[in-house]
């Protein structure tokens, strides 16, 4: 689950984590609503065993809810971090689409959706005081309950990533 920059990449631990279904090749897109029934097991308390880059590991804790109209996952961390997020499907672009908040920056990201147990989401993350880095994470899904994630950074306009961290995501009970 994404709920990184402690609240950031961690937030989009769960959010990314939290992730999506694969889009199918159809004429007209699925409602939003309906959509999102592929993520449903990313609803509840998750906590993520953090492995950041400076060696520190943090333990960050979200809440997944669905919002009123069943057309967004949202996110609040509730330990290890301050952070909040969203993630939705773009019917037009055909696209998922997360986006994380914290004390500390935010992060946009946009994924096609799951191949097999996999979901790569890309796009930026605006860390406070720093300029704007390309930012990917790779989130494995091991069963309705366990996840896995690694968060890289990289230049926007593409190349080289560099890890910025790994976690390991549980649900609760």
């Amino acid at each position: 689950m994404n709920m990184k920059m402690y609240g950031l990449p961690a937030a989009s631990l769960l959010l990314a984590s939290a992730l999506g279904a694969s889009l199918a090749a159809a004429d007209t897109a699925p409602s939003a609503a309906q959509s999102m029934s592929s993520m449903r097991f990313l609803l509840g308390t998750w906590t993520c065993s953090v492995k950041a880059v400076d060696g520190s590991n943090p333990q960050v804790t979200t809440v997944s809810t669905m919002s009123a109209d069943g057309t967004k996952m949202l996110n609040r961390t509730v330990s290890g971090g301050d952070g909040t997020g969203q993630m939705w499907l773009d019917p037009n672009k055909r696209q998922w689409i997360q986006t994380a908040d914290s004390t500390k920056g935010t992060s946009s990201q946009m994924s096609s959706g799951w191949t097999g147990h996999t979901i790569v989401w890309t796009g930026t993350l605006s860390a406070n005081g720093m300029p704007t880095m390309g930012y990917r994470t790779t989130v494995v899904k091991v069963n309705d309950a366990k996840t896995t994630q690694i968060d890289e950074l990289g230049n926007p306009s593409g190349g080289t990533w560099i890890t910025a961290d790994s976690a390991v995501c549980a649900k609760g009970r």
